[in-house]
């Protein structure tokens, strides 16, 4: 939807809605009451943030030439790396002041992780006021046979990169080539079908010849996501849980911390005899090891985002692909026959790293499928991507009070049965 939204109305007016409807849901949970109230809250940031990974890659590959719009792209990719450094020593300087800062507003106790949730919204506001200062994408209204805007976006760029006045701007007519022309009648044919055009495209996805490339494509998607975000997630209280016995292996000590909350549980419950309600408290201890460890592994992540890129062009993408998916494999079932803290810390970061695979295999499923169908297909097999990210998480937060080992068999199991299914992918 954001998609078709983006071809409709501009790539600049959505990237504005779905940055503004974040930022102001996003302030709006660190209110939340409850914890369902704050699930929701994030749900609905979560589909305004999905706009903005729809459309931003569109929007800045628009403003650049063949030339430097491949590096341009990989280096923005990056930059969610970055903010996986960033947040966690953010963190570190926020939650812990929980038992020496007491805050409240409007008469209401402001937690540290609601100013933490607070802070993190910040960057939307930058986002909403960088794109106020930006124009539309040229090459969109250049489609939508607006030459006149096109020729003062041009102009303006063309001050800011050479320095010289726009009035000296070379160019006085810009025209769409046979592609973008073919590409603009189709584009009105988008605007007048609506979402019908919508089911148009997704349809074939799900038909002979191509289902067979969608099923492969959507699951390796949801598999690596549901390896690596659903256990990233979970990371720092697993962490936290790892670090106050690291002498042994993880698993069991994250399933003796359990047994031992589950004991304080009871023993608080038997104890009440005057029968009035028990207050569930929320005592949480953090290491502040977490969040360097946490920082230290978005390094880790920004270093095999730097890697893929240099070596995806010397071993080719399917192969890079299904090494990834049997490393990261292996490592995973890895962490079960370990004791050691930092043989462990390496093998989950290695493991956790399989998420820097959604760039390789975009640019796989790319060349497997049509042109016309390409964006959607890539929009239904990112769709796959979350839920499987979603799904991931629920059933890792489940066997973490049941039975950890089953994670690591799980979820490296399936990164290996992945690996297996990406040697059938069609070659490029």
């Amino acid at each position: 939807v954001w998609g078709f939204l983006s071809d409709t109305w501009g790539r600049r007016k959505v990237l504005l809605l779905a940055s503004g409807g974040a930022f102001i849901v996003s302030v709006l949970s660190t209110f939340s009451p409850n914890a369902w109230t704050l699930i929701a809250a994030r749900f609905l940031v979560g589909l305004f943030v999905s706009g903005n990974a729809a459309t931003s890659y569109a929007y800045l590959a628009e403003f650049h030439n063949e030339t430097s719009r491949a590096r341009v792209i990989s280096w923005a990719a990056m930059f969610m790396a970055i903010g996986l450094c960033f947040l966690p020593v953010l963190a570190w300087a926020i939650i812990p002041l929980e038992d020496r800062l007491s805050l409240s507003l409007f008469g209401y106790r402001y937690a540290m992780w609601r100013l933490y949730l607070l802070i993190c919204s910040l960057d939307l506001l930058a986002i909403v006021a960088g794109l106020l200062l930006l124009p539309e994408s040229a090459k969109f209204l250049l489609i939508k046979e607006r030459q006149q805007e096109v020729q003062q976006i041009l102009a303006k760029i063309y001050h800011y990169n050479q320095r010289q006045p726009e009035q000296t701007f070379p160019v006085k007519l810009v025209t769409l080539d046979p592609i973008d022309s073919a590409y603009a009648v189709e584009l009105q044919r988008r605007s007048k079908l609506g979402l019908q055009y919508v089911w148009q495209q997704i349809v074939p996805l799900l038909r002979p010849p191509l289902l067979l490339h969608t099923l492969k494509a959507s699951v390796l998607m949801g598999g690596l996501f549901a390896a690596s975000s659903g256990l990233f997630l979970w990371l720092p209280d697993i962490l936290n849980a790892y670090i106050q016995r690291g002498d042994m292996k993880l698993c069991d000590v994250i399933t003796l911390i359990h047994e031992h909350r589950r004991l304080a549980r009871i023993e608080r419950i038997g104890g009440n005899y005057s029968g009035a309600p028990v207050e569930a408290g929320c005592p949480i201890t953090i290491n502040a090891d977490i969040f360097v460890i946490t920082a230290l592994m978005g390094c880790v992540f920004l270093a095999c985002y730097i890697l893929n890129g240099l070596i995806i062009g010397v071993i080719g993408k399917k192969t890079l692909l299904i090494s990834w998916f049997v490393v990261c494999g292996i490592c995973g079932l890895g962490v079960l026959w370990t004791s050691n803290f930092y043989i462990t810390l390496i093998l989950i970061a290695t493991f956790d790293a399989s998420g820097c695979l959604g760039g390789v295999l975009s640019a796989i499923s790319v060349d497997l499928f049509p042109t016309n169908y390409r964006a959607m297909a890539l929009c239904l097999i990112l769709m796959t991507g979350r839920l499987g990210a979603m799904a991931g998480s629920n059933l890792i937060a489940y066997l973490l009070s049941i039975n950890c080992n089953l994670i690591f068999i799980l979820f490296g199991g399936l990164l290996l049965v992945c690996a297996v299914i990406g040697t059938t992918l069609k070659g490029t």
